[in-house]
Order: C-alpha cells, then sequence, then structure tokens
C-alpha cells in the first residue's frame, strides 16, 4: 500500500520506480496507491503522470487517519495474511533492491 498525493513531489519522484517494481514483480504481489486526492484530480493527474496501480480516493481520511499517515509517501508491505511486515518512506535507487527483496518473501 503506497500513501501519496498529487501535490507531493517526493510521491511524484518514486513513481517510476514503483512501477518498476510492478512490472518487475507481475502477479507476485498486489500494489494499491491510496490518495486523499479526490477521483478527479488524481484522474487529471495521471493524464501527465504513469502510476500503473490501481488506486483508492480517501477525501475523507479515513485510511490516513487509521494508518496514522503523517508525512508522503509512505509505503506498507503486508504479508499475504495482511499482517504488517514493513514500512518504507520515499523509495529510492539505494532501497529498491531491498523492498523488492522484501516483497518477495511475503
Amino acid at each position: 500500500m503506497n500513501f501519496w498525493s498529487t501535490i507531493c513531489e517526493p510521491c511524484i519522484e518514486e513513481m517510476p520506480l514503483l512501477n518498476e517494481l510492478k512490472s518487475d514483480l507481475e502477479d507476485k504481489v498486489n500494489f494499491i496507491g491510496i490518495t486523499f486526492s479526490t477521483k478527479e484530480k488524481v484522474e487529471n493527474f495521471l493524464t501527465k503522470h504513469e502510476f500503473s496501480f490501481n488506486f483508492i480516493t480517501d477525501v475523507e481520511y479515513k485510511l490516513f487517519e487509521k494508518n496514522k499517515i503523517t508525512r508522503y509517501p509512505m509505503t506498507f508491505i503486508l504479508d499475504k495474511d495482511g499482517i504488517l511486515q514493513y514500512v518504507i518512506g520515499k523509495l529510492n535507487p539505494e532501497n529498491a533492491d531491498t523492498i523488492k527483496k522484501t516483497l518477495l518473501e511475503y
């Protein structure tokens, strides 16, 4: 689960790496982007930026509040039973391999 925003520069910067991970792992894992932006804002944003995840809009901030998200981007890795295994802020080239290995473990 990747928590992001259409107005968050670090979120936009990490998108190519997230897309690459999704492409590399194909159907081995599920990727979901969660944003507090409205559906309309996200659809407009996606006309300019490639983001190959399914996304959920959370305009009432319920998912952000429940998961205590106070900064973006924030990625949670859950195992197949939905148990949180790893949390990371911004994905970057230095930690992308670690994330990929972690995703393959679970």
